[in-house]
């Protein structure tokens, strides 16, 4: 018995440790949307997440949309799942989740 359950302490760490996930660390400042998540998001998601497009099944061109779907993006973005080409950097995913984190304000 305590071997079984040593076996799945060690492959539940592993398994936890095989995830790349980004670490999200919030200072008392929220980002802007306007100035900084809104260009950002546009910027890294635009070319799939658009009304003309919209290969990710949303577009991600304004504040609705964006709230709107919000908990994917978090999701998505901090199992660095998306995009697809890997081009957020972590200050990028820190900025786009502490603003999530504040509650989304459309400042």
């Amino acid at each position: 018995m305590r071997r079984f359950l040593l076996s799945v302490l060690v492959l539940s760490f592993a398994m936890t440790a095989c995830k790349k996930k980004a670490t999200v660390s919030c200072d008392d400042e929220v980002p802007s949307f306007n100035k900084v998540v809104l260009p950002l998001i546009k910027t890294k998601c635009g070319e799939c997440h658009n009304t003309s497009s919209s290969k990710g099944g949303f577009s991600l061109t304004n504040y609705d949309e964006i709230t709107g779907n919000k908990g994917a993006i978090y999701d998505e973005i901090v199992e660095k799942k998306m995009p697809p080409s890997n081009s957020l950097t972590s200050g990028d995913i820190n900025t786009i989740c502490c603003w999530i984190d504040a509650g989304a304000p459309n400042n």
